[in-house]
């Protein structure tokens, strides 16, 4: 909430979708806001409207803000290019050279300050971002979003597997791919100030980190109580992977390792089968999925109406 809405009214046309599938239209009401930023009480203008009300222009409507589950910051600077490849090529062609470059911290600081404003503009006012493997940069971007008064969910990628991972672009260790994590989550939140940034813990993918990273990372949330966000059965390639690995799906993979929890968010998850919904279902985890990416990197859509049931 900006600043010189603090402990103040606002007088106007309100929209809100308090229950699924359903909206609901508050014409002439009254929204107070506290010091804090917060909403305590709404109400019809016919019963009261403070001498400090502000009113919004007619025509005016105000909405909710927009919550993104799924950003890949970093890949901003390549939106709708380089659409041309499977995942698996796309990653090492086109977006680990760009995310790369997040090295560079004037790099990152311009391109994440150009989402985060771009974001707000558009109306999305809370945003799960998926950083880089850079712990510097990643700080950055929390920075950036309590700076421009977005609240954000920031996570350092993870991904320490040789197999998967270029030279140039991955974790040295597990060790220090965990010591990372934690080293963000305590710097977030300690920033002064934050009321609206929170930690993530981040394993790109089942393919890309090695066990010992998926371990301690799955005992970093349990200690910590932090959001965890990964892909999950993503693609065909991506899926099969952990087949082969492990003998059962990524996602039994990721709740073995303790990293399907309460505030767990698994992207895309195209081919999850009817027991990993469950398990899914069990956790309280839940799933954010993007039917135009899915076509894009999988050719096929997220079961919705079969996971709704």
């Amino acid at each position: 909430m900006r600043a010189s809405l603090r402990g103040r009214a606002l007088r106007g046309d309100f929209v809100h979708a308090p229950v699924r599938g359903e909206i609901e239209v508050l014409a002439d009401h009254v929204i107070r806001i506290g010091d804090d930023g917060t909403i305590v009480s709404v109400a019809p203008a016919s019963e009261c409207v403070p001498d400090d009300t502000l009113e919004l222009p007619a025509g005016q409507v105000v909405l909710p803000g927009f919550v993104d589950l799924h950003v890949h910051a970093p890949q901003y600077p390549q939106l709708g290019l380089a659409l041309d490849e499977p995942l698996e090529v796309w990653l090492g062609k086109y977006t680990f050279p760009l995310e790369a470059r997040y090295a560079d911290l004037d790099f990152a600081r311009e391109a994440y300050g150009t989402l985060v404003s771009d974001l707000l503009a558009g109306g999305t006012t809370t945003a799960l971002y998926f950083a880089t493997v850079h712990r510097e940069a990643t700080q950055l971007l929390a920075e950036i979003c309590l700076a421009k008064g977005q609240r954000g969910l920031v996570g350092k990628v993870v991904m320490d597997n040789p197999e998967t991972s270029p030279d140039y672009y991955r974790d040295e260790t597990a060790e220090a791919a965990v010591a990372d994590t934690r080293a963000v989550i305590d710097h977030i939140r300690a920033l002064p100030g934050n009321d609206r940034v929170l930690p993530v813990i981040n394993p790109r993918f089942i393919p890309s980190c090695t066990d010992d990273a998926l371990a301690g990372l799955g005992a970093l949330a349990q200690e910590c109580g932090c959001h965890v966000q990964t892909h999950c059965s993503e693609s065909d390639w991506a899926h099969g992977y952990a087949l082969e690995r492990y003998g059962h799906t990524d996602t039994v993979a990721l709740d073995g390792f303790g990293l399907l929890t309460r505030k767990t968010v698994l992207a895309h998850s195209v081919f999850l089968t009817d027991t990993d919904m469950d398990a899914v279902r069990d956790a309280g985890a839940g799933v954010a999925h993007c039917a135009l990416s899915n076509m894009y990197f999988a050719n096929a859509v997220f079961p919705l109406r079969r996971a709704s049931e």
